[in-house]
């Protein structure tokens, strides 16, 4: 009986243990803004969600964009036509190719309310998002 004790005692002080992802997250945003923050008192976190270029309403917007105009290329003989769709294709190819890279390093988005001194002195609430690669450490724009 007292094996049996000890080994349930034992499973769950290893599951307890156990970190979450959003258990980790929340860690490395609170060591992020200590080190940044003179005055920091956690108010409250959001759900940890995943990234994916895919669900990003900004990149699915300039990607079917540029599918756009791209097929649109193939499809028109009118050189005026064509001459701007090129340049609305090219605007666009930058555009994703940007997003791309500023995404490229952060893994996951939580967001977080917080207390902090102001730069005059004043404790002020702030609301903000951030993002992380996938050691859960905060990625700086």
């Amino acid at each position: 009986m007292k094996k049996i004790i000890f080994l349930l005692f034992g499973v769950l002080l290893f599951v307890g243990c156990n970190p979450t992802p959003q258990g980790m997250a929340e860690k490395g945003v609170k060591k992020y803004l200590k080190g940044k923050v003179q005055v920091y008192e956690p108010i409250s976190f959001g759900v940890l969600d995943t990234l994916s270029l895919g669900e990003i309403p900004e990149y699915v917007t300039v990607s079917d964009s540029l599918r756009f105009y791209l097929d649109a290329l193939k499809e028109t003989a009118d050189q005026f036509k064509l001459a701007e769709n090129q340049k609305n294709a090219k605007r666009l190819r930058v555009v994703v190719t940007d997003l791309e890279s500023y995404y490229r390093d952060k893994k996951f988005k939580i967001n977080h309310k917080y207390k902090a001194n102001t730069s005059e002195g004043k404790n002020e609430e702030v609301d903000k998002d951030f993002f992380l690669n996938s050691a859960y450490e905060v990625v700086v724009d």
